[in-house]
């Protein structure tokens, strides 16, 4: 987790620093320094909404209301609410489909990525992206921004925020639907909220539209499309056996969906309509006691649970990669969130539980995976910013996260491990995956075991990388209370709170108390004779950045110089933690107007991140940019534009036009006269 960092009060250039795991992030202030995005980092999102599998079937009455607010919008929000599964996103995946064919911009919103999705929108309304990134640090005042420019387009627009379920992460102490928040009314678009949450009173002042099970003279026709290999004519008399099976999945289009598509997919092991009825029936009926009383939701859940047995068990074999692969998905995709294909490459996953047999897993080991759990309609695959993705319906990751047993702990450590393997580089499944993680080490665990802590912990620091460092900041206060008394004041989880909430202090310009925080941590060190502790040179490193926040420079370089002499000798030159700190070195020598020092340090650094994380990956283009930019201070003004050059090239192409490093490499090259002006 990263204790030492810097926001806000220190002018120029500023450097996250010191962290257990991922790389050293640098940020700059303004649009001419050379190093990264800004505090309060803009992520990079998908605003396109998924696309419809299949004709839309019922729901008539609700789509002719929402397709007339296309064009004629009333300022009031749409809410389309029901069980889990039932289609409300299809409904808003159907709406996002007649909006674009007239033409209309369609921005979808996924909850874990609300703030950085609504800065994008407000950027592809007309919002410069200098804006949006200066309030992305800025929660209240990025949500006012956003809504500003969404208020004030000339043309009609359809924001959707799918699967909204869990409204007290947006509600902000109010009322998700009120006139501050996020979700708003206009009368220059529509609003479209799809939630199982369906209380008015939750949502006021919109309007609720229940999306109820399908009758099943339309579940029979979603069934059968996505059971029939080829289109049906209207006319082909549907088997009976098809009608029973519409009727026993009770007009859940997720369960409807899900069996379809194996009964396409293994015509020959299920044997159409009958094989698949006979074998549900037999399911549900044994795991439905006589006269046993249950609510609707619950019978849902059960019936959604024997169709994932019914595809799991059923079709993928017991040794098969997919079973646990689909477990860890269930985790890291947690509440919708996609998971780049990148982070369950074959050497990832060496080890992991995803590991099993007695050769060694391999890329195709691990494509036949995603590929069995594909054609079950159990994850889909699609393309996000054009990267290869993995996204699991929150009913599927549900009921697969209830299938865990006596392996719950060993699939949240598989996962938690790939996260730890690139931290930091995909926030919201990162986030995401800490969130499901938690739930799982709460219930079998227990909310104080040490483990539990230290997730919460994780889940604190992820609404910091978000900016949320007034909702942060009672999360650092109760975690350190927590380890307090279960693990007592000096235990090792204990001293790490206290670093991580003066790092939060420090965060929000309250240095006298991150300082006090600090030496209360680094006495705590001394106690436990751990003076040379990784751990006491994070503190260390914090009171050299409070320093530096202060304007005491000089005491700064002479306290960073001390903890960088020290990781040389306890971990050497090319510890992410040694290099943390010769960036803080690089840092104050560039404010105190010592270029060619300053280059030289960059260079430095430049050459470990090639060495260890290779010339594209975003720190290491991040250090290629801080050269580049100190090679023009210093007057090198052709070498400066061929290295941006060659800098931008590779962002464009590995980051897109429009992300903020891309932004920033080619608006110093603008200010070299390489480039026209990014604006």
């Amino acid at each position: 987790m990263t204790e030492n960092a810097s926001h806000g009060n220190v002018s120029g250039h500023l450097v996250q620093a010191g962290s257990i795991r991922g790389g050293v992030h640098i940020y700059a202030a303004s649009a001419g320094d050379p190093l990264g995005s800004g505090p309060g980092r803009l992520d990079d999102v998908s605003l396109d909404p998924p696309n419809l599998e299949g004709p839309l079937r019922d729901r008539r009455e609700i789509m002719a209301e929402l397709t007339a607010l296309l064009s004629e919008p009333d300022g009031v929000p749409r809410v389309l609410h029901g069980l889990g599964g039932c289609g409300k996103t299809t409904v808003a995946q159907a709406l996002a489909e007649q909006a674009e064919s007239q033409g209309i911009p369609v921005f979808w919103v996924h909850p874990e990525q609300m703030m950085a999705s609504m800065l994008w929108v407000a950027v592809e309304l007309g919002g410069s992206m200098t804006d949006a990134i200066h309030y992305s640090g800025l929660p209240q005042r990025a949500c006012r921004w956003a809504w500003q420019w969404l208020h004030a387009s000339p043309e009609p627009w359809l924001l959707v925020f799918d699967s909204l379920d869990h409204v007290a992460d947006i509600a902000d102490g109010g009322v998700p639907g009120g006139s501050r928040g996020w979700i708003r009314g206009s009368m220059a678009g529509t609003t479209l909220v799809t939630s199982r949450v369906g209380r008015h009173d939750v949502w006021r002042p919109a309007r609720m539209h229940a999306v109820d099970p399908l009758p099943v003279t339309d579940s029979v026709l979603v069934l059968r499309d996505h059971a029939a290999v080829a289109a049906q004519d209207a006319e082909t008399p549907i088997p009976r056996a098809a009608w029973d099976l519409a009727e026993l999945l009770g007009g859940v289009g997720l369960a409807l969906r899900l069996v379809g598509r194996l009964i396409r997919e293994h015509p020959l092991a299920i044997d159409g309509y009958e094989g698949a009825l006979a074998h549900l029936q037999v399911s549900i009926h044994a795991d439905t006691p006589s006269g046993a009383e249950s609510s609707t939701a619950d019978e849902q859940q059960s019936l959604l649970t024997r169709v994932w047995d019914f595809s799991v068990t059923s079709f993928i074999p017991e040794h098969s990669h997919a079973r646990p692969l689909l477990s860890i998905l269930a985790l890291l995709g947690h509440r919708g969130a996609r998971v780049p294909v990148r982070r369950l490459a074959a050497e990832r996953l060496a080890g992991s539980i995803v590991d099993i047999g007695t050769e060694a897993l391999t890329a195709a080991d691990v494509d036949r995976a995603l590929m069995e759990l594909a054609s079950r309609s159990l994850i889909d695959m699609s393309s996000v910013n054009g990267e290869p993705t993995v996204g699991m319906h929150p009913v599927v990751a549900e009921t697969t996260r209830r299938q865990f047993g006596d392996q719950a702990i060993a699939v949240v450590a598989a996962a938690f491990e790939l996260v730890h393997m690139d931290e930091g580089r995909d926030l919201v499944m990162e986030e995401s995956a800490y969130g499901a993680g938690l739930e799982v080490q709460s219930i079998v665990l227990g909310d104080d075991h040490p483990d539990t802590l230290r997730t919460r912990h994780r889940l604190a620091f992820a609404l910091v990388r978000r900016g949320e460092l007034e909702r942060a900041h009672p999360e650092y206060v109760a975690i350190l209370e927590a380890r307090r008394r279960v693990l007592g004041e000096e235990d090792g989880d204990t001293v790490t709170a206290h670093r991580g909430l003066a790092w939060l202090l420090a965060e929000m310009g309250d240095h006298d108390s991150a300082e006090a925080e600090y030496r209360l941590a680094l006495r705590l060190h001394a106690k436990r004779n751990e003076q040379q502790h990784a751990g006491a040179m994070r503190a260390r490193q914090g009171l050299a950045w409070i320093s530096a926040q202060r304007g005491e420079l000089d005491r700064a370089r002479a306290e960073f110089g001390e903890v960088y002499e020290m990781r040389m000798r306890m971990l050497g030159s090319e510890h992410r933690d040694t290099l943390s700190t010769l960036l803080a070195l690089a840092w104050i020598a560039q404010r105190q107007g010592d270029l060619p020092e300053a280059a030289a340090l960059y260079e430095r650094i430049l050459h470990s991140r090639e060495h260890s994380l290779g010339s594209t990956h975003p720190d290491t283009l991040r250090a290629r940019h801080a050269t580049a930019w100190i090679a023009g201070r210093l007057g090198a003004r052709a070498e400066a534009e061929a290295r941006l050059r060659s800098v931008l090239g590779d962002q464009e192409r590995l980051l897109g036009d429009s992300h903020p490093d891309t932004v920033l490499t080619r608006r110093n090259l603008a200010e070299l006269g390489g480039v026209g002006s990014p604006d």
